[in-house]
């Protein structure tokens, strides 16, 4: 029942939202159909079709399906749509035939005013009173839209009321009734009508209701509202002589406009709040990404100057230091292979030094500030858009029951035919029966979390496997091919398991059956949440924390591991010691992860979500034959059959683009100080993100219903969850994953000198005492071995205790600035604020001038006296 989630949140969130077009409707002008220079749309609000088989085998099942849809567009009729015959289709024996609905404009009245649509009623002249308004770009790097469009649609420019019908005269733009309601109210109305008409009069089917429903059991194929017609040439034409589709194609889909602010007033009117603020929040995110991007930038500068003086390293470089020490072999080698060097590590030491070094520190501080700042800053313009597209007011609780819902208890009720009202609403689910659903989702969750590891420990073995056989080959190649191809193989089991996990969610979530597509969202969201959290960054968290530090000395003999009291045995995988880091550090094998990891699944996503919808509407194209039966005007024909060739609209398609974005956040805020070029591929990908997205809404998908929406939902919880774990991943690879601790007690041991670390940090061993030495030289007596996690000593102790320290000190300092600057940034702001209390100052004014008492009476409150500062919106 996928479609039927679109449905709910089309219906109650449908209860608050606005959207307008003040470039033509104000009392002083009107606009006036005729004076359009664009070519006007065919008068058609939504599309139904069905399929018809030239040879059913179930030809009374076809019969009933026949009598149910003209039962259903009866009472369609009969509330007040017009419904009549559209084109007619045919792919193979299959003839897919439309039904064309209209609505008149005094059933698009009553429906608005029970939606509690706003329309605008009194003109604003908050601005021109007290200070103008000030077009603010935060982001100098982005150009601002052109006037023309920008004033196409000023909301700003009026206030706004819930509508009244027998208030109609008095807004703004009533006497045009073709505009007055946009497309996008229209779909919306007719959308919720369509959810609500019952399809069977008996009294024992009252229950049986809902387009979503009809499409589940094939009596209709699909329904979508049209898009605009979009021509293909339009030259230099005016941005007047454009209907908006065409003006959103110009200066929204197209690449060459990749640094132009969106319209996001015109997306809100084309699609409706639900898309509007998940664009909104993709490009106020991605702005945000610039300043880290530059900060990344020039730590990694800093880093590549600092790591040429570094000590340790440039001894590991030197032929006289690191190229006479040989590191003991920690894994049974191959027949013929030569035991390695200490230079041989010599590039990942300083790579590794790039992104390892004391900035380290300051950049995970920053890295932390800047996630909370962008939502604390979100949350303010969140508030702002909220005003300027009028869902002040709109509640959850507000919401209507989904009609699965009520489909499943009502079916299960005691008396389906008793009148009372109160089963049109019912109040909440069993609660045994709730908690055990959701004991079985959790269940089914955690299993598939167990897989995520089992499948990391596969890895591990892999690595192994591979490591042995490559071992007589190029060192610094064979680490390379195993770290790479582990990863590759870890991306394709990610990609697998989040489309396995994704449909078990799915259904999982609607066996629940939550009461509010509000709820189903949230119940579905958490559920993917948690497991790609899981899937995707597990395997980064095991490099970072585990990879190398549980396998103890090395061995010197394949039956006696023990080398002493103060050394650690380590533990085995099936008897195997797993991966070991370079003896640099794990740092470069980390970078490596998360380059793959996040940089392979965006990029290798972007192309496909442009290549397989794209492919995918070429072969509905061509797939399908046009018949020519039909006697529509040409006009009306055309558009119709070319909304219905592009691609079904997938009502889950902004939570993939929600939960995409939630990742790479994870990505930005965990690991940025481990590497921070992060910001840099994010920012790259995102750019291309949003000019994508929009083009497949324009162009590629049906036009989805325009949907009210209260925000991003559950997607600002999971973010501030974020932003807090990421402190703590932060303070743990610093100084887990990193040699920052270690280094910086020897600087005070040692007067600040590191020239002796690694007479500390090598351990060495008598070659003759292990058979995995591998070929050594003749004068090679001993081979070193890096100590960290292996000798159980007094500095071992020390250094983990420092460890702890750190991580409890940097986490609650961090902590505490991040609780500091979310209280210094108000999320209420107080020139919306201002805009809220002028508002209900001019609509009672207004209401006191029609009665006539305001020369007699005084409003106490006058908001021109606070003086609100210039409001700045994007």
């Amino acid at each position: 029942m996928e479609g039927a989630d679109k449905e709910k949140l089309g219906t109650f969130q449908s209860t608050e939202k606005v959207d307008l077009e003040v470039k033509n409707t104000t009392k002083e002008k009107s606009a006036d159909p005729k004076s359009q220079k664009y070519p006007a749309d065919p008068k058609i609000d939504f599309v139904l079709v069905y399929e018809v088989k030239e040879a059913r085998q179930d030809a009374e099942s076809e019969k009933e399906r026949k009598s149910t849809r003209e039962k259903f567009e009866e009472n369609l009729v009969k509330i007040g749509l017009e419904v009549r015959n559209g084109p007619q289709l045919q792919k193979h024996n299959i003839d897919y035939r439309t039904r064309l609905i209209t609505c008149p404009f005094h059933i698009l009245c009553r429906q608005a005013e029970l939606h509690q649509i706003r329309k605008p009623i009194l003109h604003n002249d908050f601005f021109e009173k007290y200070h103008p308004m000030k077009k603010k770009i935060w982001c100098k790097l982005m150009k601002k839209l052109p006037d023309e469009v920008l004033h196409r649609i000023n909301m700003m420019k009026y206030f706004y009321e819930d509508f009244k019908e027998n208030k109609l005269e008095s807004y703004f733009g009533a006497d045009d009734r073709e505009s007055f309601f946009t497309t996008a109210e229209k779909s919306r109305i007719i959308y919720d009508i369509l959810l609500r008409t019952r399809f069977n009069d008996k009294e024992q089917k009252k229950i049986e209701f809902g387009i979503e429903r009809l499409i589940q059991e094939e009596v209709y194929h699909a329904c979508f509202p049209l898009h605009e017609s979009l021509r293909q040439e339009i030259g230099d034409e005016k941005l007047e002589e454009m209907n908006d589709r065409e003006v959103l194609r110009k200066y929204w889909t197209n690449f060459s406009n990749w640094n132009l602010t969106q319209p996001l007033d015109l997306v809100q009117k084309y699609f409706g709040s639900k898309v509007s603020f998940y664009f909104a929040w993709l490009g106020f995110y991605t702005q945000s990404l610039v300043y880290m991007a530059v900060i990344g930038t020039l730590f990694t500068f800093v880093g590549l100057f600092v790591a040429i003086f570094d000590v340790p390293s440039s001894q590991i470089c030197d032929p006289n230091f690191g190229g006479k020490i040989y590191l003991c072999s920690l894994h049974q080698h191959v027949a013929g292979s030569r035991i390695r060097k200490f230079s041989d590590n010599c590039w990942y030491a300083k790579l590794s030094y790039v992104f390892d070094n004391p900035t380290t520190i300051l950049l995970a501080i920053v890295t932390s500030i800047w996630a909370t700042g962008f939502l604390e800053k979100w949350k303010r313009f969140y508030w702002r858009l909220k005003y300027r597209w009028q869902l002040l007011g709109h509640d959850e609780i507000d919401d209507l029951v989904r009609p699965q819902y009520q489909f499943k208890y009502l079916k299960n009720a005691p008396d389906i035919n008793n009148p009372d009202d109160s089963q049109d609403y019912l109040i909440s689910d069993l609660r045994l029966e709730k908690v055990l659903k959701m004991s079985c989702s959790y269940a089914t969750a955690a299993f598939f979390v167990l897989l995520v590891i089992a499948a990391l420990i596969g890895i591990l073995v892999y690595q192994v496997i591979v490591g042995h056989l490559l071992a007589h080959f190029d060192y610094i190649l064979s680490t390379m091919v195993i770290s790479f191809t582990g990863a590759l193989l870890n991306f394709i089991f990610i990609m697998c398991m989040s489309r396995l996990y994704r449909f078990t969610a799915y259904k999982l979530t609607e066996w629940e059956c939550p009461m509010t597509q509000i709820e189903f969202d949230n119940q579905f969201a958490v559920k993917i949440f948690c497991f790609e959290f899981v899937n995707l960054y597990a395997s980064i968290f095991y490099i970072a924390f585990f990879r190398g530090k549980f396998n103890g000395a090395p061995p010197t003999d394949p039956e006696d591991y023990d080398l002493g009291p103060d050394y650690w045995n380590g533990l085995r995988v099936f008897g195997v010691r797993t991966a070991e880091c370079s003896q640099a550090g794990c740092m470069v094998e980390l970078i490596i992860q998360l380059f793959v990891t996040m940089c392979g699944k965006q990029f290798f996503s972007l192309v496909m979500e442009i290549l397989i919808p794209t492919c995918f509407r070429l072969y509905r194209t061509r797939s399908f034959q046009e018949k020519d039966d039909t006697l529509l005007p040409k006009d009306e024909n055309s558009i119709v059959v070319e909304n219905f060739l592009l691609n079904p609209y997938d009502e889950q398609h902004l939570f993939n683009e929600y939960l995409e974005m939630a990742v790479q956040f994870g990505f930005c805020a965990m690991f940025t100080a481990t590497f921070p070029l992060t910001p840099v591929f994010a920012l790259i990908n995102n750019i291309c993100e949003i000019r994508a997205d929009s083009y497949k809404l324009l162009e590629v998908f049906q036009r989805p219903v325009a949907l009210v929406s209260n925000g991003i939902g559950i997607w600002r919880t999971i973010l501030d969850f974020i932003s807090r774990f990421s402190v703590l991943i932060n303070g743990l690879v610093i100084a887990f994953s990193s040699d920052l601790i270690p280094r910086m007690y020897h600087l005070l041991e040692n007067n600040f000198s590191l020239e002796t670390y690694w007479n500390v940090t090598l351990d060495a061993l008598d070659t003759n005492l292990t058979e995995f030495r591998g070929r050594t030289p003749d004068n090679v007596t001993e081979c070193y071995f890096r100590n960290d996690w292996k000798k159980i000593d007094h500095r071992w102790y020390v250094l983990m205790v420092l460890r702890l320290a750190f991580v409890l000190v940097f986490e609650h300092f961090v902590l505490a600035v991040k609780r500091i600057l979310a209280w210094l940034i108000p999320e209420f702001p107080k020139k919306v604020s201002a805009l809220v209390k002028y508002q209900n100052y001019r609509m009672k004014k207004d209401f006191m001038a029609k009665h006539g008492d305001v020369n007699v009476m005084h409003l106490a409150y006058q908001p021109g006296r606070e003086n609100p500062k210039t409001v700045e919106y994007q």
